[in-house]
């Protein structure tokens, strides 16, 4: 208990001010701006046993507005073949609350929705997640929390599907704190267990102009799928 105390102490302390279109895997309160694309390439590596795998998932985004981007996403190919892999397309939506002094905590409410279409046969389904999102005035501390429905084509799982495609529901978590002008350091988590999100995911956020890189390692909500964790490395683009 004290050891699962500490791990989870470390992972809140852990990727803001900066700001990004997604975090690793779970989607950022910020939107790409406004006739602007951000592309981001991301690589899951496992290169010792048991199971060893590499899988990569590409994003391609679009600032609609201020507060809308559009994307689409081509999940998780790899070696050997990903059961899951899938291409999404879809929105996100992040509003401010507040005008006037509230303004400088910058509360948001972030809503997305992604189609998404199996590569190997497991059909089609929408993706929604809706969070509340806040930043800490005096630390730039942004943290944001909220639930997402998860189709089975994307979400994996042996639950049946239900409307929508959708059998997997879970609560969505995220910390981030701005370390330097450049370093971020961010935290991420999908709650449940056997589906194909179901991690905390610890990482480093480095900016350098229009580019982003992250280093992460996803960590298993569970013992049975410990065999799945790996190393995470994202790199990230504005033009």
């Amino acid at each position: 208990m004290g050891i699962a105390l500490l791990r989870m102490g470390i992972l809140t302390w852990i990727a803001v001010a900066h700001g990004q279109q997604t975090l690793i895997n779970l989607p950022s309160p910020d939107v790409t701006p406004r006739k602007k694309l951000f592309l981001l390439h991301e690589t899951q590596a496992r290169p010792w046993s048991p199971e060893p795998y590499w899988a990569t998932s590409n994003f391609i985004v679009y600032g609609l507005s201020s507060n809308v981007e559009l994307g689409i996403t081509l999940y998780e190919l790899g070696v050997p073949k990903q059961e899951f892999s899938a291409v999404a397309m879809g929105y996100k939506w992040s509003q401010p609350l507040f005008r006037g002094p509230l303004s400088r905590w910058n509360l948001r409410t972030v809503l997305g929705q992604m189609l998404t279409f199996s590569l190997h046969g497991h059909g089609k389904g929408l993706w929604t997640y809706l969070m509340g999102s806040l930043q800490v005035p005096m630390t730039k501390t942004r943290l944001s929390a909220g639930v997402t429905f998860g189709p089975r084509a994307l979400f994996g799982g042996d639950n049946p599907s239900g409307p929508l495609g959708v059998n997997t529901i879970a609560f969505i978590g995220s910390a981030e704190q701005p370390v330097t002008e450049w370093l971020d350091v961010v935290v991420e988590w999908f709650s449940g267990e056997g589906h194909e999100f179901a991690y905390a995911t610890p990482g480093l956020v480095i900016h350098v102009g229009n580019w982003t890189f992250v280093v992460g390692y996803k960590f298993a909500n569970s013992e049975e799928e410990e065999h799945t964790e790996s190393l995470i490395v994202e790199v990230g683009t504005l033009l």
